[in-house]
């Protein structure tokens, strides 16, 4: 049910802001080749412009399963895009989230690469938005597990210049945890600058 009402969220939050970027895609449209496929064909990258580097900071909210409130998730992430469509990243967050009774708080640190396909064409929200998949260790008080988390989200642009462009967009994650400790939904809020 929980997990339902992020997705919802992450819905909402998508139609809110397609709308409010239209006027800046209208203008930059015309500088950028037309392409109208959902599913942008696989491509050796050209030039540096094409590798789309970028630096990012996640603020959002992880709510794990059983006992636990939900808590604030802070991080940061890189990432590149070696292939056309295809991107490669590493992310590390940072929650704390405590218990609803009597036990030890969840305290994590998350290392996660990531892979992802991004998604193209001329619809607004498609073509800004990506699917991956997300796999690495995820460090706590009393020891490591490993995990992996499937992914999805957007990175819409809110100001794109010659050399660098900036963007606001948002991830729905599932982090399944390989030990007895709780898997996590988190839903975040990602500003990233891009090189």
């Amino acid at each position: 049910m929980q997990t339902r009402k992020h997705l919802l969220t992450l819905a909402a939050l998508t139609v809110l802001l397609a709308p409010q970027v239209q006027a800046q895609n209208e203008n930059t449209r015309a500088a950028t080749p037309a392409q109208t496929s959902t599913f942008p064909k696989p491509a050796a990258v050209a030039d540096r412009s094409e590798q789309r580097p970028h630096i990012g900071v996640i603020a959002g909210m992880a709510s794990p399963e059983g006992s636990y409130y939900n808590a604030p998730l802070l991080g940061l992430n890189v990432g590149y895009q070696p292939y056309i469509p295809f991107s490669l990243g590493l992310s590390v967050t940072r929650s704390t989230n405590m218990i609803k009774g009597p036990g030890d708080d969840l305290e994590r640190t998350t290392v996660l690469a990531q892979a992802a396909y991004n998604f193209g064409g001329n619809i607004d929200v498609v073509r800004n938005s990506w699917v991956g998949v997300a796999a690495g260790p995820i460090f706590r008080r009393d020891g490591t597990d490993t995990g992996i988390a499937p992914s999805l989200g957007f990175d819409i642009p809110i100001q794109q210049e010659a050399d660098h462009d900036v963007t606001l967009g948002a991830s729905a994650q599932y982090l399944i945890v390989n030990s007895g400790a709780p898997d996590t939904f988190n839903l975040n809020g990602v500003i990233k600058y891009w090189f």
